[in-house]
């Protein structure tokens, strides 16, 4: 026994220190796979050193690693927390000559869309924080005017070990500045660049005047001329004269009096001289890359040591040298060998894990219940508890991510009323950025404070393509970058939804956009990953879509939302894992003692019963007994449980179960005499028309096989549709529709369906016809009765308006009817065939009730008749309510000539002739008297 306690141990101590171990070193070798190319995600940028060590910020920014020359991994580093409701990210970094790191680090709000500040920091040689350094701070406040997801602070350059960095002051003006402490503490103006009004500069290349060159957002290059005034360099494809010169120029960089840069939305890299006396040619296309990258699609450019250009795509860091060679950044034989042994280690901790629980189940538990309840309960309980704690997460997840879908696709709805789609058409070239036509389309998409928790982008229909015209971020916007319409591909799913059927299929075609259908998607990118929708935007005439409107939102906000449920359930887990821990203990010492006792009273209590269903029970100890008693005592209850259900169910055919939801109930034991509440809902009263005409020709078991016939047909209708039987009529039934109005509309055209299939099968004396009537309002609900005697019953004036209705519709020949009311309720009526009848008098009643017509459920001559005349129809109804007996009465006689067979307009032209004839108006109130 002594050796079983110190191999335990020993095992205990062992795992410790690799589970310490491996979570440490997570980040540099947890995730190579044994690959000797450096693998990454979502790379944003790339810059070398001058020891040739090369600093790659990935994972959408989250990760910034550095290798040595050699390929060794030096260190990896992450934004860290910059408070709560925040999120930072790395933006650029620039490296000395003692291999010290400067850090442009964004804090963003935790939407990940505004910039709350920026900052400067620098990192050691060993990626430790410099404690002496200051960072250099740049609040959101003093951004001047800028977009609230712009940068101001670029362009981090080393000269020496000198830093510099470029400021924006404003959207024209820019600032070239020095750090002249060596902790930070100060930076002085080296160049102000005073720009003119229509250039906006995006990235900075130099430090010199004379040898700097920067981009803009127009997808122009500038040079800086030694006077310290700019000269275009180069312009974008929106000037004819540079035609077959550069698309959209971005992220320069001077090598040796040659100014390279990324070019065509970063499908090439080109090269002109930093004179501009000759046209620029294509360096390097980005499809030669495919063999390193798949997604080959250049996010930045970084001279090195050797002449070479260091790019970053997507998944790699390729070094170019002179000859066009591409080299993909690969680890070092000294990292492999680390990553080696990360992998090791973690199957040495597995391994280690399974002998623990081995020597716990196998060699230690069988000599105490004690032992078993705590090495075998307590882990089962731990497996299904962290399982149902995954579940929740992922569900809580999986159910925000859709309410946020659909609120997306609400807000894309939004894109029609926002764009003026003209000004979109009359965008052509990245020329136009800030042009009249720009500067208003970017001006109606921007919130009253430049920024929300959502960001939008407008795209222009041009071709098989959809190119980018704005995007909230101006950091990221490239005028005009096109995207495919065709097949989805990437890291991007897609989604849209039917409106005829309320299903959600996954788009893969972004041409389904072209007619008119809206889409939610979910792409990761190296700037993080987004949820957003695309709806389509149609011209002026509003027959063709010229655009696309995408609204979305950084998911960031809501992961930090579904990681916090999991850290609480977590930590609740750990709680109750240890008072679990601490009641068994204490439970199994109390209950040893005292254990044959409850047995001997579980067998008395269950010794009647039959031994239909055992659970397989092993070992001979107390519990296997009290488990073979437990067995017995399952059969008894199993039958009684049986018994009650049958009960239950029988009661549930004169009181529907949705009566107890409504009145707070489990079961019918619960309910009282008196029990009620009082519910808004729709009721449907349905009757067969002259039923005691059939009656009369039936003998007493034939009138109730002719009425069981016919609701067995209608009842599953009703219930289809979610309806609730509240009872059943001399010939017909009222029924409940607690939620949807529409739903119950589309009941009363399916029962009328399923009456014309009822009638085909029936013989010629037997052929019927009902009445619907549709009504919203209050219903008391309740248990009536005595106490011997009890049931439900519904109380209302409204149920009795729902009665009239149904008679209403013998009278005017008009199958469904429903009242205006219930007409409010429709979330969408326009998807339905209906008139409106007017103000109907109803007698008994003082005030006249507004009857709509719902002649979907008609006879299909009757329904093309309704249809071709509704117009004429309801205009005749409309003149007559405001008196104008004889012109109404010329309509309702015109609709009469094409539908002989329509009542109320027949009853209309009656009352109309009465009055002309009369010459009266007494008694007129507008109303229909029927």
């Amino acid at each position: 026994m002594k050796r079983l306690a110190v191999s335990l141990l020993a095992i205990a101590a062992a795992l410790v220190l690799l589970g310490v171990l491996l979570i440490v070193y997570r980040d540099e070798y947890g995730g190579w796979g044994f690959r000797s190319k450096v693998q990454f995600h979502h790379v944003s940028m790339a810059r070398t050193d001058a020891r040739g060590g090369v600093s790659v910020i990935s994972d959408s920014r989250q990760s910034l690693r550095t290798f040595d020359a050699d390929g060794t991994l030096r260190y990896t580093i992450h934004p860290g927390d910059r408070g709560e409701r925040t999120m930072s990210v790395f933006t650029e970094a620039a490296a000395d000559s003692q291999g010290r790191l400067y850090v442009l680090t964004t804090v963003l709000d935790y939407n990940g869309l505004a910039i709350l500040s920026e900052e400067i920091e620098r990192y050691l040689p060993d990626g430790r924080p410099d404690s002496s350094w200051k960072p250099i701070s740049r609040p959101a406040a003093a951004s001047g005017g800028q977009a609230a997801r712009m940068n101001a602070i670029r362009s981090l350059q080393l000269k020496g070990d000198e830093l510099f960095y470029y400021e924006l002051e404003t959207a024209n003006s820019a600032v070239l500045r020095r750090v002249t402490a060596p902790n930070g503490t100060k930076s002085d103006t080296v160049l102000q660049l005073a720009l003119d009004s229509d250039i906006y500069p995006a990235s900075f290349a130099g430090t010199e005047p004379g040898s700097i060159v920067f981009s803009t957002k127009r997808g122009e290059l500038y040079r800086v001329m030694p006077d310290g005034k700019p000269r275009l360099l180069l312009r974008g494809s929106g000037d004819a004269a540079a035609k077959g010169g550069a698309g959209y120029a971005e992220q320069p960089i001077v090598v040796g009096g040659v100014v390279y840069f990324i070019d065509n939305y970063g499908s090439q890299v080109k090269r002109l001289p930093l004179s501009g006396t000759s046209a620029p040619e294509l360096w390097l296309q980005a499809d030669k890359l495919t063999n390193e990258d798949p997604d080959a699609d250049f996010q930045s450019i970084h001279p090195g040591q050797d002449g070479s250009i260091w790019a970053a795509t997507p998944h790699r860091v390729l070094r170019i040298d002179r000859e066009l060679a591409v080299h993909p950044l690969e680890y070092s034989v000294k990292t492999m060998a680390a990553d080696y042994a990360y992998w090791a280690a973690a199957a040495a901790f597995a391994l280690l894990l399974l002998v623990l629980l081995k020597l716990l189940l196998f060699d230690v538990a069988p000599f105490s219940i004690m032992y078993k309840q705590i090495f075998v309960y307590i882990p089962l309980v731990l497996v299904c508890m962290l399982a149902l704690a995954g579940i929740v997460t992922y569900q809580h997840t999986k159910n925000v991510h859709d309410e946020v879908r659909r609120g997306l696709v609400f807000l894309a709805h939004d894109g029609q009323k926002l764009v003026q789609t003209d000004k979109l058409e009359s965008i052509g070239t990245p020329g136009d950025y800030m042009s009249p036509a720009h500067a208003q389309l970017a001006g109606s998409l921007a919130y009253a404070d430049g920024f929300s928790k959502f960001y939008r982008v407008l795209y222009k229909i041009d071709g098989d393509q959809m190119r980018v015209v704005h995007d909230e971020d101006i950091a990221s916007l490239r005028l005009m970058e096109p995207n495919s319409l065709g097949a989805i591909e990437g890291e991007q799913t897609c989604q849209y939804k039917d409106e005829q059927t309320g299903a959600v299929y996954p788009m893969t075609d972004f041409r389904l956009l072209l007619r008119g259908e809206y889409a939610t998607c979910q792409y990761v990118n190296e700037k993080g990953n987004w949820l957003y929708a695309l709806g389509p935007l149609f011209d002026t005439a509003g027959k063709k879509v010229v655009g696309v409107y995408e609204v979305g939102i950084h998911t960031n906000a809501l992961d930090q939302r579904s990681r916090q449920i999991l850290v609480n359930t977590l930590y609740t887990i750990a709680a109750v894992a240890l008072a679990m821990l601490g009641l068994f203990v204490l439970v199994t010492t109390l209950q040893l003692s005292s254990i044959r006792e409850l047995r001997d009273g579980v067998i008395a209590m269950t010794r009647r019963s039959s031994d239909l269903l055992r659970v397989n029970v092993r070992g001979k100890d107390e519990i296997a007994t009290l488990a073979e008693s437990f067995n017995r005592m399952a059969e008894t209850i199993r039958g009684n449980m049986a018994e009650l259900h049958e009960i239950n169910k029988a009661n549930a055919r004169f009181v529907p179960d949705p009566y107890l939801k409504f009145l707070g109930k489990n079961s019918f034991v619960d309910i009282k005499l008196g029990d009620q509440v009082e519910k808004p809902m729709v009721m449907l009263n349905m009757s067969i028309h002259s039923f005691y005409a059939v009656a009369k020709q039936l003998d007493t078991k034939q009138n109730f096989d002719f009425i069981n016939a016919f609701l067995q047909e209608m009842v599953p209708v009703v219930h289809h549709h979610k309806g609730i039987i509240d009872k059943y009529l001399d010939a017909g039934l009222l029924a409940l529709f607690p939620q949807d109005a529409g739903e119950a509309l589309r009941c009363a055209i399916a029962l009328r369906e399923r009456l014309y299939r009822f009638n085909e099968a029936s013989p010629a004396q037997l052929k019927i016809d009902t009445g619907i009537g549709l009504h919203f309002g209050t219903l008391l609900l309740g248990i009536i009765g005595e106490e011997e005697r009890r049931g439900a019953a519904v109380l209302s004036d409204n149920v009795q308006i729902t009665a009239m209705l149904e008679a209403m519709t013998q009278k005017l020949e008009t199958p469904v009817l429903i009242t205006d009311s219930f007409y409010e309720q429709l979330g969408r009526p326009q998807t339905f065939l209906y008139r409106n009848l007017g103000m109907v008098h109803f007698e008994g009643r003082s005030k006249p009730i507004h009857l709509i017509d719902v002649y979907e459920g008609d006879t299909e001559s009757q329904r093309k008749l309704k249809h071709a005349t509704k117009a004429a129809f309801e205009r005749a109804v409309g003149l007559y309510q405001i008196g104008h007996f004889e012109e109404a009465r010329e309509l309702f006689l015109e609709v009469i000539k094409r539908n002989q067979g329509d009542k109320p307009a027949k009853l209309y032209f009656f009352q109309c002739d009465r009055y002309l004839q009369n010459r009266s108006k007494d008694g007129w109130n507008g109303t229909l008297y029927a």
